[in-house]
């Protein structure tokens, strides 16, 4: 219930500065999946989150920092988030991924990482190796903003992709399902 209000909130805020526009939805398949999309604005998460098939509070990750002042860390928690460490290999933020996907939640994940990404900064792997641990599919998707007022954001959701099935080591398997991933992403942010 209080997972309800506060997307119908959500939506609200950003209907007033944003025109938010989806295609693709039928790509998300019911269950577990992983949402990779890239990431330009704090609101991204918002976007995805009111712009799935159903009313269901998707899980993401988000960075520790946010949680230290208590009203925003307990408003982050009541849509679905927790806490990440960046920069770090967060054991705990992993296994809460895993078990949201387990539990067949949709989880948002932004393989840069961060809004504000360097031009030759590697994209992370996690949205594969979480594929890859949980057995789901990951939903490519595209999000485009075009400013003015209201800014006009797309979001295209793209096939479910499936990890493949390679006798690589992990790294290795994990770098190229990623580079598949975000070539996938490049291609829906531009349509």
């Amino acid at each position: 219930m209080r997972y309800k209000f506060l997307f119908r909130l959500a939506r609200f805020i950003t209907g007033l500065r944003y025109r938010v526009t989806a295609t693709g939805i039928e790509n998300i398949p019911a269950g577990g999946a992983l949402i990779c999309a890239n990431h330009q604005l704090n609101w991204d998460p918002v976007f995805l989150a009111t712009n799935l098939p159903k009313d269901e509070p998707p899980a993401f990750m988000a960075k520790r920092s946010l949680f230290k002042v208590k009203f925003i860390g307990n408003f982050l928690r009541s849509l679905g988030a927790f806490p990440v460490e960046r920069g770090a290999s967060d054991l705990q933020a992993i296994k809460t991924g895993i078990a949201a996907l387990k539990d067949d939640k949709k989880l948002i994940l932004f393989p840069e990482g961060t809004r504000y990404r360097k031009p030759d900064q590697a994209i992370k792997t996690g949205c594969a190796m979480l594929a890859y641990m949980a057995d789901v599919p990951v939903i490519p998707a595209g999000i485009n903003i075009k400013k003015g007022f209201p800014s006009k954001v797309e979001i295209h959701y793209g096939q479910p992709m499936f990890p493949p099935q390679t006798e690589y080591k992990h790294s290795t398997k994990y770098r190229a399902f990623t580079d598949m991933i975000w070539t996938e992403i490049k291609k829906l942010r531009e349509e």
